[in-house]
C-alpha cells in the first residue's frame, strides 16, 4: 500500500508553463550577425579544406540563439547549402565561424 501522506506534500506547478516562460524569457536572443566580405572570404577558404570525415568547431546562428558545436562532418551539401554533423545539421549561411581541430 502506498503512503498517501507523502503525496500529500508533492510539489506542484500554480502556473503551468510558468517556468519554462520565465527560462525562455532570460535568454539571450540576437538578431543574426551581417558578415563582412573578408569573413566570409575566410569562411569559404576554410571550407575549401574541410571533408567529409574532418573533426570541426563550428559557431552558428539558429533561432535567435548563437550555438557552437563540435563534430565529424559527414556531409556538406553544396545544392541544399547545409552542413551535416553526426547529431545535427546546419545551414552554410548560418554559420559564424568553423575550425579545423
Amino acid at each position: 500500500m502506498q503512503n498517501k501522506r507523502g503525496s500529500i506534500f508533492k510539489p506542484f506547478a500554480a502556473l503551468k508553463g510558468f517556468d519554462e516562460a520565465i527560462k525562455e524569457k532570460e535568454e539571450i536572443k540576437y538578431e543574426k550577425p551581417i558578415l563582412s566580405e573578408d569573413k566570409l572570404e575566410e569562411l569559404q577558404e576554410k571550407f575549401m579544406r574541410i571533408s567529409q570525415g574532418s573533426l570541426v568547431y563550428v559557431k552558428y546562428y539558429r533561432n535567435k540563439k548563437i550555438l557552437e558545436v563540435e563534430g565529424k562532418v559527414q556531409k556538406i551539401d553544396s545544392v541544399y547549402r547545409k552542413l551535416v554533423l553526426d547529431t545535427i545539421t546546419i545551414e552554410i549561411d548560418n554559420i559564424l565561424e568553423i575550425e579545423i581541430l
